[in-house]
C-alpha cells in the first residue's frame, strides 16, 4: 500500500472538517427551528440549541483554520 492511497491520507484537515460539519449542524438546527415555528412550537428551542451547537463547532473550526494557516 502506498502513501497516496486515499484510505490512508486524509482528504481535508481537521479544522476544515470541523468548519464544514459545524455549518451543516447549524443549517439543520435552523431548519428544525423554522419547521417548529410553522408546525409545532415545542421544538423551536431544540432547533435553536442545535443551531447554537453547530455554530460553536463552526466557530472553533474557523478559529483553528485561521491559526493553522497563519503559522
Amino acid at each position: 500500500m502506498t502513501d497516496s492511497d486515499p484510505a490512508v491520507a486524509p482528504r481535508r484537515s481537521a479544522p476544515a472538517t470541523l468548519l464544514a460539519y459545524g455549518f451543516l449542524i447549524l443549517a439543520f438546527g435552523l431548519l428544525v427551528t423554522t419547521l417548529g415555528l410553522v408546525f409545532n412550537g415545542a421544538i423551536v428551542s431544540f432547533g435553536l440549541a442545535l443551531a447554537a451547537f453547530g455554530g460553536m463547532f463552526a466557530a472553533f473550526g474557523a478559529f483553528m483554520t485561521f491559526f493553522s494557516r497563519r503559522s
